[in-house]
């Protein structure tokens, strides 16, 4: 059994990238985002029926505090999309886990949405995947956000 884990060490310690990506891929149903993606708050999603865009609040996320963002729901031809059920989670796919809080959704009318109850408890990168039915449709979108690690008050900044 010692020898197992070892060699399972050894194969992980050899190759430190492919387990997690292989994990994300298979997480997120083979739906990836490019690193120019990962940072754009308009996203077209899997099929590309629906175009989604975000903000949050307080902006830029902050670290291990709560905070919400408004979402605009459109079809692929810029329509504005009411009556869409969105479901909501947040990764953070190089660790592969989550978040440790469930969001609720609210609908605002005229396309927007508003998600409540976010919190980024680690400093890093963090994918945010909605899943939007509409119209008999049922599609994906992920973006990307990265949290900075923010200066503790007795640290400062220092230069």
């Amino acid at each position: 059994m010692k020898s197992l884990w070892l060699f399972s060490a050894a194969l992980l310690l050899a190759s430190p990238q492919m387990p997690m990506q292989a994990q994300t891929q298979t997480q997120h149903q083979n739906f990836r985002i490019d690193k120019v993606q990962r940072s754009q708050r308009t996203q077209l999603s899997d099929k590309k029926s629906f175009r989604l865009s975000y903000t949050p609040t307080p902006d830029p996320i902050p670290l291990n505090q709560h905070f919400r963002i408004r979402v605009q729901v459109q079809s692929a031809a810029n329509k504005l999309l009411d009556g869409a059920v969105l479901t909501v989670d947040a990764t953070m796919p190089e660790h592969n886990h989550g978040m440790n809080v469930k969001p609720k959704v609210k609908a605002l009318g005229k396309g927007v949405y508003e998600i409540q109850g976010f919190l980024f408890h680690m400093a890093g990168y963090w994918e945010i995947a909605i899943n939007v039915q509409h119209g008999g449709k049922r599609e994906k979108v992920i973006f990307g956000a990265t949290v900075a690690m923010k200066p503790t008050e007795h640290h400062g900044n220092h230069h």
